[in-house]
């Protein structure tokens, strides 16, 4: 018999490289059997985004933030579905909180610098277009440069 952490692991290998709708199920078979499993509700909350449910990963991304605050993914998720909805400003404040648990997150510099740029927050949008750059991450290096903007001034 499969427990919560054999289907979160399949839903989480289906959400890498397989059918969203098959990492959805096996999240859910998750959640039914443990109703507290905090990153089954995260990984649940981005398959529903992929399937263009947002209003349902909207309250799976909060139920994974409500049954564990320091759950990094859970913040990431939630702020790309913030994002993807126009909530600049939420967005940014769930990037912060993803980045302050989990500073390993370099994307979440780039997304979170994408959001300060569409708030109109230009300084900040290219602080952390330079951190994302400096961190490695290959997009940010490239949008700095077809922008013309200097990596090394702060």
């Amino acid at each position: 018999m499969m427990t919560a952490a054999d289907y979160f692991e399949k839903g989480f290998r289906s959400l890498h490289a397989g059918p969203a709708q098959d990492a959805l199920n096996a999240l859910t078979s998750a959640i039914q059997l443990d109703p507290e499993f905090a990153e089954a509700y995260a990984y649940r909350g981005l398959a529903h985004y992929r399937l263009g449910d947002f209003d349902s990963a909207m309250l799976d991304l909060d139920t994974a933030v409500a049954l564990w605050p320091n759950l990094a993914e859970a913040y990431y998720f939630r702020a790309i579905l913030h994002g993807h909805r126009k909530d600049h400003e939420n967005a940014i404040d769930d990037y912060s909180r993803a980045i302050e648990l989990k500073p390993a997150l370099i994307d979440a510099y780039y997304f979170r610098a994408l959001n300060h740029g569409a708030a109109g927050n230009y300084e900040d949008a290219i602080r952390d277009m330079k951190t994302a750059a400096e961190l490695g991450y290959e997009p940010a290096r490239e949008f700095l440069e077809s922008h013309g903007v200097d990596r090394e001034t702060k």
